[in-house]
């Protein structure tokens, strides 16, 4: 397995974080800190889950 391979996930969620963290703070004046926290939770779940997912559509499905 190539170390590029195991790298692309995490490579393609990092901006993707930022974004929705710079689009959060000018929302929430009050609680900025507990939005913040639950968008970076949010983000980690997705990065569990999405692989997850795909590996067993492409699985059931198959490659095109």
């Amino acid at each position: 397995m190539n170390i590029t391979t195991l790298l692309r996930p995490f490579a393609a969620r990092v901006p993707a974080a930022y974004k929705a963290l710079a689009c959060i703070s000018p929302w929430f004046a009050k609680k900025c800190g507990t939005a913040t926290g639950i968008v970076v939770t949010g983000s980690s779940v997705g990065g569990i889950i999405f692989p997850i997912m795909i590996s067993r559509l492409t699985k059931s499905k198959g490659y095109p």
